[in-house]
């Protein structure tokens, strides 16, 4: 110990009551050197933290003592980045029914069987009908509610299109084309949690879904306080 103080002494220029010394106790060393769990331990660097806390421990004082900020209410195109008051819980199925996820022609999987190039089978198209007939179909787009009794969308370039008919030079299988009711949410699914800040997507949804306004957590009002200098 000696020869080190002596060594600072030279290398710093200053008087061996001058050092600054940092101070601990064996009994300290040996016990950290021997616990096989992390604990709370003596800071010997820094007088000012005697005692440090795991990271852990510290969110978890954080979490019990936090208070939630209120809620307002916020339009959508205002809601990118903020964070909802609850989650969101889907109220219907999604899609609510059986819809087309492609542009062609809506209509029974079962009529189709056998066409092809060279054996075309032809089909009648209806306007504005719940419910389809058989050997019939109905022009739908993507998003379009399939017509009771329709199962499938033809696509374009399996159908050869008519005055009021098409011929179809291709078969179609059950659900080709076509996104059931529930297929992406039931009833009651969580969509967006309560947490993560809203992304564009969560917005398109909760647009897609007839919302234009949500509640939000109000944004917290933070205030600094400078004390002393640079010098200090």
């Amino acid at each position: 110990m000696r020869v080190l103080l002596d060594l600072c002494k030279g290398v710093l220029g200053v008087g061996r009551d001058h050092l600054p010394l940092l101070v601990f106790e064996p009994s300290d060393w040996v016990q950290s050197m021997t616990d096989a769990q992390p604990r709370a331990s003596r800071d010997v660097r820094l007088k000012c933290f005697m005692n440090r806390t795991p990271v852990i421990e510290a969110i978890e004082w954080i979490d019990r003592h936090a208070i939630r900020c209120a809620c307002e209410q916020v339009s959508l195109d205002r809601a990118a980045g903020r964070i909802l008051a609850a989650p969101f819980v889907s109220g219907v199925d999604m899609p609510p029914a059986a819809t087309a996820v492609t542009n062609g022609y809506a209509l029974r999987s079962a009529d189709t069987v056998g066409a092809g190039s060279y054996n075309p089978l032809p089909f009648r198209l209806q306007e504005g009908v719940r419910t389809l007939e058989p050997f019939s179909a109905v022009l739908v787009l993507s998003g379009d509610r399939l017509p009771a009794g329709a199962d499938a969308v033809a696509q374009f370039d399996v159908a050869r299109a008519e005055a009021k008919a098409i011929e179809l030079i291709g078969t179609v299988t059950r659900n080709e084309g076509v996104s059931l009711q529930g297929q992406e949410a039931k009833a009651g699914t969580p969509l967006i949690d309560g947490v993560s800040p809203l992304r564009p997507a969560d917005l398109g949804l909760l647009a897609a879904l007839g919302l234009a306004s949500v509640p939000v957590v109000r944004r917290p009002q933070v205030r600094l306080i400078l004390a002393g200098s640079k010098s200090s």
